[in-house]
C-alpha cells in the first residue's frame, strides 16, 4: 500500500513539474510578443486609376481595392449605390449606376478610409444622358386625392406627394385649390423626426395653383378666387423646410413654382445637423420656407409668408450656384425666433444668383443681420438683382434691408426701398449695407427712392446706406436718397471718408447732383414735402410718388435714353423695358424724373 502511494505521489510531482514549466514557457512567449508588437501602417489604394468612367445608363461596376487593414466605403451621390460597403484587406468594390437621366456629365466620389485619418477616394464619372423627348405628363392634384389614383385627370386626382413621386423632367403638376401637408420624408432624413418632412423637388418640373376646389376637366386656375397653399404647420410640429428642391441642373429646363402659397414652415434650432442630398449639406437650420441648391428656380406670382426660424433665415436658404428667380411675387412676415445672432429674413443668398422683378418684401426679420435679404458666402460672388421691387418694413439688430457682405454683387433699379428699422448702436445700415473687408462688394442703384428707413441706435447716422470700408462700391444713378434717420438725425449716407462713392443725377439728402457728380446750384430737395407717402399706388409693393411744387427730382434726371445706355454696361446686359420704364410700369420717355417713379 505505501508503496503503492508512494508512486503516486511521485507521479503527482511530476505532474506539477511539468505544468509550472508550461505556464512559465506561456508566460515568457507573452511578454517577447507584447515587446516586439508593432502596429501596421495603413495602406490603400483603389485599382490602377483615379477615375472610373461609367456608362449613361443603369449597371453595375466593380473596382480593386488594395488594402492591408479592414475597410470602409461610402458614396456622395445618391445615384450611386455602393454593394459592398466594407472589407478585409484587398477585395473587389462593388457598386451600381441609376441612368443619368440629365444631359450632363455628372461626378460622384467613393471613399474608402480606415481610419478618420486614412483615407482614399476614387472619381466616378458618368457620360451625359440622351435629351428628353419633347413630351410631358399632366398630374392633377386635389386636397382629397387618393394616393392610388394615377393622378391623369381631375377625376382621377392624387395626392401632391404621390405626383411628385410620378412625376419625371418636364411633367406638370396642376394643383386645385386647398392646403397641402407634406408626407414624406426628405432625402436622408429621419423618419422619426416630423421636422424632415417636406416637399422634395427632384425634377425639372411645373406646379400650377390657383384651380377650384373641385376642379373638373377644363378648369382654369384664377389664384385669386382659388388658394393654393403648401404648408409646414402639421398640427403644432413643423416642417424644417416646405419645399426642399434638391433637382439637377439640365440645360434648357427649370422648376416653376406658379399661383402657391408657402407658409408654416419652422427650420431647425442652433446645433441641429445637415442633412447629405447628392453630395451638398442641405443645412435643417436654415430656410423655413424653403432650401434651393444648384437648381434653376422660378417663382411666379407666389406669396411665401409668415414662416419662421428658431435660427437662421424663416424664408428661402438658397445656396451652392443655384439661378432663383422671384416674378410677382410677396415674400413677407417670415420671421426668426431666436433671441441673438440669427442671420437671414427672407432670403439668403448664399454663393447664388437670385432675382426679384415686380415683387415685394416686407416685414421680414431676424435678430441678427440682413432682415430682408442677407448675400454673403466667403467664397464666390453671391448676386442679387432686383427690379421693379419694394423692400420695405424689414427688421434687424442690423443691416435690416438688404446686406451684402464680402464678394456680394447688388443692383436695383426701379425700386423702392422704405421703413426698414435696425437696433443696433452702431455699424446699422437700416436700408442697405455693404461690407467687403479683404474681399470686394459692389452695390448699384439706378431710379430707386430710398427713404423712411431707419437706425435706431443712438450713435448711428446710416439709415438710408451703410458703407462699411474702401473695398466696396457704390454707384447711385438717377435716385433718391433722402427722409432716412440715424440715431435721431438725418441719415441717409454713411461712409468713411476713405470711401468715395458715385452719384449721378441724384438726390442724396436735400441736394441736386448733376452727371459729374457735382452739386446742381440753387436746387434743394426736401423729402417731407416732396416725396408723398408710402402707398399703394398700383403694382405688387408699396410706393412713395413725387409731390410738391419746384421739385427737381421731377426735372433734373436722365432720359430714357442715357438710362437704356447705361443698361448696356451691365453684364448681364439690363433690359431696355426695365431701364426705360419706373416701378408702376410707366414710360420714362419725354421725361428726367429722379427716382422709382415718374411724375
Amino acid at each position: 500500500m505505501f508503496y503503492i502511494m508512494n508512486i503516486l505521489q511521485k507521479k503527482m510531482n511530476l505532474f506539477r513539474l511539468i505544468l509550472g514549466l508550461i505556464v512559465l514557457g506561456t508566460f515568457s512567449c507573452v511578454e517577447e510578443d507584447l515587446g516586439s508588437f508593432k502596429p501596421k501602417d495603413p495602406n490603400m489604394v483603389f485599382g490602377e486609376a483615379d477615375t472610373v468612367y461609367v456608362s449613361k445608363d443603369a449597371a453595375d461596376y466593380k473596382v480593386m481595392l488594395t488594402s492591408n487593414l479592414p475597410w470602409r466605403i461610402k458614396a456622395d451621390a445618391e445615384w450611386v449605390t455602393v454593394n459592398t460597403k466594407q472589407g478585409l484587406e484587398p477585395d473587389s468594390v462593388s457598386f451600381s449606376i441609376a441612368k443619368n437621366p440629365t444631359t450632363s456629365v455628372r461626378i460622384a466620389r467613393l471613399t474608402a478610409w480606415i481610419t478618420q485619418e486614412y483615407e482614399n477616394v476614387i472619381i466616378i464619372k458618368q457620360e451625359a444622358g440622351d435629351p428628353l423627348p419633347d413630351v410631358s405628363t399632366d398630374f392633377y392634384v386635389k386636397v382629397d386625392g387618393s394616393p392610388t389614383n394615377d393622378g391623369l385627370s381631375w377625376e382621377t386626382a392624387t395626392t401632391l406627394d404621390n405626383a411628385l413621386a410620378l412625376a419625371e423632367t418636364k411633367d406638370q403638376i396642376h394643383i386645385a385649390a386647398g392646403t397641402y401637408k407634406p408626407t414624406v420624408i426628405a432625402t436622408g432624413g429621419n423618419e422619426a423626426t416630423p421636422g424632415d418632412l417636406t416637399f422634395e423637388i427632384k425634377k425639372n418640373i411645373t406646379l400650377t395653383g390657383g384651380y377650384p376646389a373641385n376642379a373638373t376637366t377644363g378648369a382654369t386656375a384664377d389664384p385669386a378666387l382659388h388658394v393654393t397653399t403648401l404648408s409646414g404647420n402639421m398640427s403644432g410640429q413643423f416642417a424644417y423646410h416646405v419645399i426642399t428642391v434638391t433637382a439637377p441642373v439640365e440645360e434648357g429646363l427649370k422648376i416653376k413654382f406658379e399661383n402657391i402659397n408657402i407658409t408654416g414652415g419652422k427650420s431647425a434650432a442652433s446645433g441641429t445637423a445637415n442633412l447629405s442630398i447628392n453630395g451638398l449639406n442641405y443645412p435643417r437650420l436654415n430656410g423655413g420656407a424653403g432650401v434651393i441648391a444648384r437648381a434653376v428656380v422660378e417663382f411666379v406670382n407666389c406669396r411665401i409668408h409668415e414662416n419662421k426660424a428658431d435660427y437662421h433665415t424663416p424664408g428661402f436658404y438658397i445656396f451652392s450656384g443655384a439661378q432663383v428667380t422671384f416674378t410677382n411675387c410677396s415674400l413677407d412676415k417670415n420671421t426668426g425666433t431666436s433671441a441673438s445672432g440669427a442671420n437671414g429674413g427672407a432670403i439668403w443668398n448664399d454663393g447664388s444668383t437670385v432675382y426679384f422683378i415686380n415683387s415685394a418684401i416686407s416685414f421680414n426679420g431676424n435678430s441678427g443681420v440682413g432682415g430682408g435679404i442677407y448675400a454673403y458666402n466667403a467664397s464666390v460672388p453671391s448676386k442679387t438683382y432686383m427690379f421693379n421691387t419694394t423692400l420695405d418694413n424689414n427688421y434687424a439688430a442690423h443691416k435690416a434691408g438688404y446686406y451684402g457682405r464680402e464678394n456680394s454683387v447688388g443692383l436695383m433699379v426701379n425700386c423702392t426701398v422704405y421703413g426698414n428699422n435696425s437696433t443696433h448702436a452702431t455699424n446699422s445700415g437700416a436700408g442697405i449695407c455693404l461690407y467687403a473687408n479683404a474681399t470686394t462688394t459692389r452695390f448699384d442703384i439706378i431710379s430707386s427712392t430710398i427713404t423712411g428707413n431707419v437706425s435706431v441706435g443712438t450713435a448711428d447716422p446710416s439709415g438710408g446706406i451703410r458703407v462699411n470700408d474702401a473695398n466696396c462700391t457704390l454707384n447711385i444713378y438717377n435716385s433718391i436718397v433722402s427722409g432716412n434717420l440715424g440715431g435721431g438725425n438725418v441719415g441717409d449716407i454713411y461712409a468713411p471718408a476713405s470711401v468715395n462713392y458715385n452719384k449721378t443725377y441724384s438726390v442724396i439728402s436735400g441736394l441736386v447732383y448733376d452727371g459729374s457728380g457735382s452739386e446742381v446750384s440753387g436746387q434743394a430737395f426736401d423729402p417731407a414735402t416732396m416725396l408723398g407717402v408710402f402707398a399703394n399706388n398700383g403694382g405688387v409693393g408699396y410706393t412713395c410718388l413725387l409731390t410738391g411744387s419746384a421739385n427737381p427730382a421731377e426735372t433734373l434726371g436722365m432720359t430714357s435714353a442715357q438710362l437704356s445706355t447705361l443698361g448696356l454696361n451691365f453684364e448681364p446686359v439690363i433690359p431696355d423695358n426695365v431701364t426705360t420704364f419706373d416701378q408702376l410700369g410707366k414710360t420714362r420717355e419725354g421725361k428726367t424724373s429722379i427716382g422709382a417713379c415718374v411724375k
